[in-house]
């Protein structure tokens, strides 16, 4: 177990006060991502190098697609909205899949 684990627990807490159909995503979601840090170090792939770079990579074209739609990010005003943005992208599919949040 580690501090991802721990970590995990809360945050899914959150997301299903949120919506049941949006917590289960996001437990999916939770799953898939622990298993790839499974992959990253049994690929012998340092997590935290791969992590970084890949926050990058998503930071920046976060704030490309922000500007693409000329909207400032609401994380900027309050930090509860780094929670928020992934169950927002859930819903989206959510409801691509007509399935009621």
């Amino acid at each position: 177990m580690t501090w991802a684990h721990v970590l995990v627990i809360p945050t899914l807490y959150y997301y299903f006060r949120l919506s049941g159909p949006i917590g289960a995503a996001m437990t999916l979601l939770s799953v898939l991502s622990l298993y790839g840090i499974i992959l990253l170090e049994s690929l012998d792939i340092s997590v935290w190098q791969f992590s970084i770079v890949l926050f990058v990579i998503m930071w920046v074209l976060q704030f490309v697609g922000h500007h693409i739609e000329g909207k400032k990010p609401s994380f900027l005003k309050d930090l509860q909205f780094l929670l928020v943005g992934p169950a927002w992208w859930w819903v989206h599919w959510l409801k691509r899949l007509n399935i009621n949040y």
